[in-house]
């Protein structure tokens, strides 16, 4: 995979099975009510421990939040260094990342995303570090490789089709745009990933896509 180019120190391995709880409960609430109206009370109740217990383990909801999404990067880093191992082609590779993806994000609340920039400056920067280097490295070498198999177009510019594809993000999780009363995210990420790969792919490439991308139905 390629290498974290961040001056963020990430979470070490979590020291117990309740911690690890604890941050999967977090990460799965903060996702689906997003991060600034869910109090420390709320994920204890959810968890049904005291916040004593919690604060045994985090100073504060703020470290809470950076130990959640770090230690959600990093599964998210090993679940793509599987799928990398096992794809296909570059389509498949992309299919099964955004697969994998969408078990994660189901009910994912996009004002999730708004919470952590405006609230929790330091954490969002880790999460735009890891965008910015591992993520935008992972689609270009994702593009380079579908070139040079045959089931991308020859003249895509890998460079440039990667950088708009991650700055598109933050217009998928624009509420003015796609309010969440009226938009699921994962309708509007399945969209955009037929979108970018039928914008792509070689005529090779388009019989994989149609007999095999499970975003189609």
């Amino acid at each position: 995979m390629f290498p974290f180019n961040s001056s963020y120190t990430f979470a070490p391995v979590l020291k117990n099975s309740q911690q690890q709880i604890i941050l999967e409960k977090a990460s799965e609430l903060f996702i689906k009510f997003g991060i600034k109206s869910l109090t420390m009370d709320d994920v204890a109740r959810e968890l049904g421990i005291s916040k004593k217990t919690i604060y045994a383990f985090v100073e504060n909801k703020a470290e809470l939040v950076k130990l959640t999404l770090t230690a959600y990067i990093d599964e998210e880093r090993t679940q793509i260094e599987a799928i990398l191992k096992i794809s296909e082609n570059a389509i498949d590779e992309m299919i099964q990342m955004v697969s994998y993806f969408f078990t994660q994000t189901r009910e994912f609340n996009p004002s999730a995303l708004n919470d952590l920039q405006k609230y929790y400056p330091e954490t969002y920067t880790i999460y735009t570090e890891y965008r910015l280097n591992h993520i935008l490295s992972l689609i270009a070498k994702n593009l380079e490789e579908g070139k040079k198999q045959g089931v991308y177009r020859k003249d895509v510019d890998a460079d440039i089709v990667s950088k708009v594809y991650i700055s598109s993000i933050d217009i998928l999780v624009n509420q003015q745009l796609f309010p969440a009363r009226k938009y699921a995210f994962t309708d509007i990420y399945k969209e955009y990933t037929n979108y970018h790969l039928r914008g792509i792919v070689s005529a090779k490439g388009l019989k994989f896509l149609d007999k095999h991308n499970l975003f189609k139905s």
